[in-house]
């Protein structure tokens, strides 16, 4: 059955692509979303300060 090299690469590359998304998405660690006691707290506003136009 896997004797064809075709199918072979076929196989890798998809398993390549199923450890790639695993490790993309680390599902053994907990989200950093937003929990209900953050979404009544306002969000950090940034100060930003901008150059002069020459």
């Amino acid at each position: 059955m896997f004797r064809s090299p075709l199918v072979r690469i076929i196989l890798v590359v998809i398993l390549a692509i199923t450890v790639l998304g695993v490790l993309r998405y680390k599902p053994w660690q907990r989200s950093g979303g937003q929990t209900a006691a953050d979404a009544d707290r306002p969000r950090e506003q940034l100060s930003v300060g901008f150059l002069p136009v020459t």
